[in-house]
């Protein structure tokens, strides 16, 4: 709380106690500012809701069921009809998206495969094996 005197003025003293110094290189916000998503937000809140009895038992859910599990239901019910789209979200939703570029010219044909999917942080490298050639000490 900060303490005014008399003539509306802060106690410095009250507001310099309360002040914290990082240590060079740090921040007291290493997440940074939040990230606003006011639409995806309601989106998550509406597909985690529970389905009306109705609607659950029309679609031979069962009970607890939610919107997200009726949208991935109606989804998969697309893809079963030969939806390649439908079919296309469900892979990419499962298993990431995947990129692949081909580029062919002339007698000298490349490829560049490009795979979306994080690399491992620490990478093991083993040394190769050295070759024997019969030599003893």
């Amino acid at each position: 709380m900060k303490k005014q005197r008399k003539d509306g003025a802060e106690n410095t003293r009250a507001v310099l106690a309360n002040l914290v110094t990082w240590q060079p290189g740090r921040t007291g916000n290493p997440g940074g500012r939040p990230k606003k998503k006011p639409i995806t937000d309601r989106y998550l809140r509406i597909v985690e809701t529970e389905l009306p009895d109705e609607i659950r038992t029309a679609l031979s859910l069962p009970r607890g069921a939610t919107f997200g599990d009726a949208i991935a239901l109606a989804q998969a019910r697309q893809a079963i009809r030969g939806e390649t789209a439908a079919a296309k979200e469900m892979r990419q939703a499962i298993e990431g998206r995947s990129i692949t570029q081909a580029d062919f010219e002339g007698k000298n044909a490349a490829m560049t495969i490009i795979f979306d999917m994080p690399m491992p942080t620490s990478p093991v490298i083993h040394p190769a094996p050295q070759p024997d050639h019969g030599e003893s000490e």
